[in-house]
């Protein structure tokens, strides 16, 4: 299991800041888990898109969006992210 760059280590950190709430595991858990791919950078633009995604939905309206609300939209950004489409 390679480590990760200082720069991606920073990267899974806001990754994690923002989706916490919804995710249990702890910040060392998130930064083992990417460890453990074989291409971690490739999978932390993928979270990281999915952060873009969810972060744009609520833009400017975050009074409209309660933590239960919030949890059904990061699922579905997840589901949409990791579901493989057909071509």
């Amino acid at each position: 299991m390679d480590s990760l760059s200082e720069d991606q280590v920073s990267r899974v950190t806001e990754i994690w800041k923002l989706f916490n709430e919804y995710n249990p595991s702890t910040l060392e858990e998130a930064i083992s888990a990417f460890q453990g791919y074989d291409n971690p950078d490739l999978e932390i633009q993928g979270w990281e898109e999915m952060a873009r995604l969810f972060k744009a939905a609520i833009a400017g309206e975050e009074e409209l969006w309660p933590r239960s609300r919030r949890r059904l939209l990061f699922l579905k950004v997840l589901v949409s992210h990791t579901t493989p489409t057909s071509g």
